[in-house]
């Protein structure tokens, strides 16, 4: 397995330089494009397997400390955008509760939505799990208006939720 990531590593930076479409990966006698390799060999921990922008912002959402420096409420989490041109996916994680991360909903356009089952195959979205799994998220949901509440993030080969 290191010959292989150390391989697609240095491929995949040669890819930055635009030869992405032309590369072919040659394992065992089979010849694969960058893509089908990437589906092949899902998680390479290091590794994106997609290109995506990411913005994390830290939050405290209190209530004003009454008498006794007591807060009635208080939330401190880190909001993630993870966002590829026009899609957006927003995830969020507790301080307290480090390894936990709710996907909220995604931007289409400019315009939000709650997630759908098909958001869940998005490039983007796998790209976003591996990014949470490599920052210790490892108990992953999201919210899909089911009325369900957070719905557990399906691992790869298991059937949808």
């Amino acid at each position: 397995m290191p010959i292989f990531q150390s391989r697609l590593a240095r491929e995949l930076n040669r890819s930055q330089l635009g030869t992405r479409a032309m590369m072919k990966f040659n394992f065992g006698g089979t010849v694969f494009g960058i893509s089908q390799l990437l589906s092949r060999f899902r998680r390479v921990p290091g590794i994106a397997r997609h290109s995506m922008d990411v913005q994390r912002t830290h939050h405290v959402d209190a209530s004003e400390p009454d008498e006794a420096g007591m807060h009635e409420y208080h939330y401190e989490y880190d909001i993630y955008r993870f966002r590829d041109g026009e899609l957006c996916f927003t995830a969020r994680s507790y301080v307290d509760q480090q390894g936990e991360a709710h996907f909220l909903g995604i931007e289409v356009r400019g315009k939000s939505r709650l997630m759908v089952d098909a958001d869940l195959t998005q490039p983007l979205f796998l790209s976003a799990l591996d990014y949470l799994h490599a920052q210790g998220k490892t108990d992953l949901r999201w919210l899909s208006g089911r009325g369900n509440g957070y719905e557990t993030v399906p691992r790869a080969g298991d059937s949808g939720s």
